[in-house]
């Protein structure tokens, strides 16, 4: 549905901001007309009226605003959707450390101690020196 909105000459060099944009009237999309005409004709405000030579009525203008979400919203269903990327695996966090090798037993021999603790090598009593009797 093609809506016939037109600004008056006279204010096509009118700064107007509404919808988060502000610029002239004259370089406003027509998308951007429409939403200003919904809110003037919501808004009854007779000095935003005054701005345009042609305005469809509210429900008129409110019919198109709803085609362009339905056309938008089967433009979007009907896209081919992206293809999927699969991220990359992400780095580990804590290194990985090779476990440590096994250890090997080594045969060393260590000397006897004897069992009374007062031998020495010879089989004799441990004797000391220092002492006299």
């Amino acid at each position: 549905m093609a809506l016939n909105i037109q600004i008056k000459e006279s204010k096509k060099d009118f700064f107007v901001g509404h919808s988060k944009i502000c610029k002239p009237l004259g370089q406003q999309t027509p998308d951007e007309l429409l939403s200003l005409a919904i809110i003037a004709r919501e808004s009854n405000d007779p000095s935003m009226i005054a701005l345009f030579s042609v305005l469809p009525t509210l429900t008129e203008l409110k019919a198109a605003r709803t085609e362009q979400q339905l056309a938008a919203i089967a433009a979007e269903a009907t896209a081919v959707p992206a293809p999927e990327v699969t991220p990359a695996p992400a780095p580990a966090l804590v290194e990985e450390v090779a476990a440590p090798a096994p250890t090997k037993k080594l045969n060393i021999p260590v000397p006897s101690v004897p069992a009374d603790g007062n031998k020495d090598k010879t089989g004799d009593t441990a004797t000391n020196s220092s002492t006299t009797k």
